[in-house]
């Protein structure tokens, strides 16, 4: 069972309270290829009581990550976003903490035990352009060990097209004793593994950027030193000293074949903190919009050097196209195509390799009733003799939603991962005649099978793993 509590104080300011949150409606995330990522990955935010009133808690780069607080028992949430000031205040008990280290060149992750998370910022806003504040999160082990942040920061604007914008982050942690991670490498001189070490660390962002109706300029520094760790955030490369320089146009254009043009070129220049080159890359796009509201994106994106795990890469770049379309209402589509040369990251020696992916997703209506959306996501990395394979598999991808009437609905969603052989079904069935009256059954299953079975022997209906759940809601007036 689940309590939420909300109460206004004013227009402007609020305080929400929830224990054993109802995160019943959310649909499991849309997978992502990780196979060849040397950092765990980023997933957007779903759920409603960590979405709504947390813009002050968005960073230049990652120092909060809501998805840390993983599975709340409690969480409460004070918000107040006035004319001259915005101040939030987020805590939570979390009953499985993940643990994410970063590294400078792959991150270490964790399943932990029980924590106690605290979120705060406040700013002063001179005017609409023109605002300061400061921020500090926490987080305290059950096990033993904590991790604590401060930091700093401001936006300021100049003639109305410069802007200037900046974070200074401090850290104070102490690791747990415990098993979460198995590593035997080091940082600074310390241990990834989790041995109640204790150290600090810190982070320096600026920004300035100049944006008039056609032109957009940035020049971005940041500092992340070995130290460094969010432990309510998602910082997952350290010991880097980034520059980066970017340069942009774009313009509009009356026609019926081209209505946008924008071209843009970005450099990056990295280093760590012993001042060894790391890497240079530069990225080069131009996106056009024509036809049928129809975007399409080419980017060219090359490492002329990159050093990873000691070993010195040049040249290594790819090409991405990327078409996106809206015909009409009911049709909607996506086309992205990768190819050129890569770096196989996860083998025991890293070498460059060929790679191929690509990404169609298309969504149709039929009727008012009818959504259906399919995806498929594909890639592959071979050596470049082409002999052998570092991976090859694809994700795909099937929901179907279906809109009885204004009250009453049902949703499915399925996904099978050929990369790990497992497959995720997802119902829901939704009764909610007004916003205080709601009613679902539900639930999701995942199975382990081996999808090359003879057919007579394939069940698809071998799960190990399945959640069912029912939910009623309904606000009595006293």
């Amino acid at each position: 069972m689940g309590i939420g509590l909300n109460y206004d104080f004013n227009p402007s300011s609020s305080v929400e309270l929830t224990i054993n949150p109802d995160f019943s409606q959310i649909e499991a995330d849309v997978t992502q290829i990780d196979i060849n990522s040397a950092y765990a990955l980023e997933y957007p935010e779903l759920r409603p009581f960590f979405n709504r009133g947390m813009e002050l808690l968005n960073f230049l780069d990652g120092a909060f990550y809501s998805r840390t607080i993983n599975a709340p028992s409690f969480s409460s949430k004070y918000t107040s976003l006035g004319e001259s000031s915005g101040t939030i205040l987020l805590n939570a008990i979390d009953q499985t903490s993940p643990y994410l280290i970063g590294g400078e060149d792959k991150s270490y992750f964790g399943d932990g035990g029980v924590s106690y998370i605290n979120a705060f910022r406040h700013q002063r806003i001179i005017d609409e352009g023109n605002r300061y504040g400061f921020f500090t999160t926490s987080r305290y082990f059950k096990e033993g060990g904590y991790g604590n942040l401060f930091g700093i920061d401001g936006l300021f604007t100049f003639n109305k097209i410069w802007r200037f914008q900046f974070e200074l982050i401090k850290n104070f942690n102490k690791e747990p004793e415990a098993n979460w991670i198995e590593s035997n490498d080091s940082f600074m001189d310390k241990t990834v593994e989790l041995d109640g070490e204790k150290f600090k660390g810190s982070a320096s962002y600026f920004r300035i950027a100049r944006n008039t109706e056609n032109w957009s300029t940035y020049l971005f520094y940041r500092a992340i030193s070995p130290g460094y760790r969010a432990d309510v955030g998602f910082v997952p490369r350290i010991n880097r000293k980034w520059t980066t320089f970017y340069q942009g146009y774009r313009n509009f254009f009356e026609k019926d074949y081209l209505q946008e043009l924008s071209v843009s070129i970005k450099g990056d220049l990295t280093y760590n903190y012993d001042n060894k080159l790391k890497s240079k890359n530069i990225d080069f796009d131009i996106t056009a919009k024509t036809f049928a509201k129809t975007l399409v994106m080419y980017n060219y994106d090359i490492n002329p050097f990159r050093n990873f795990r000691g070993i010195d890469f040049k040249n290594v770049g790819k090409s991405e196209i990327t078409i996106m379309g809206f015909p009409n209402e009911d049709l909607s589509f996506m086309l992205k195509y990768i190819f050129g040369r890569e770096i196989a990251f996860n083998e025991d020696i890293p070498e460059v390799g060929k790679e191929l992916s690509s990404f169609f997703r298309v969504s149709y209506k039929i009727g008012e009733n009818l959504n259906l959306t399919s995806s498929i996501n594909y890639s592959r990395l071979k050596s470049v003799d082409k002999k052998r394979s570092f991976y090859d598999g694809y994700i795909s991808r099937f929901s179907v939603r279906y809109q009885f009437n204004n009250d009453l609905s049902f949703r499915i969603v399925s996904e099978y991962n050929k990369f790990n052989e497992t497959f995720l079904v997802q119902p829901l069935f939704k009764w909610n005649p007004d916003p205080s009256t709601i009613f679902y059954i539900g639930g999701i299953q995942n199975s382990i099978n081996d999808f090359n079975l003879d057919p007579e022997e394939f069940n698809p209906f071998l799960i190990n793993r399945s959640q069912f759940f029912i939910k009623f809601q309904y606000l009595l007036g006293i």
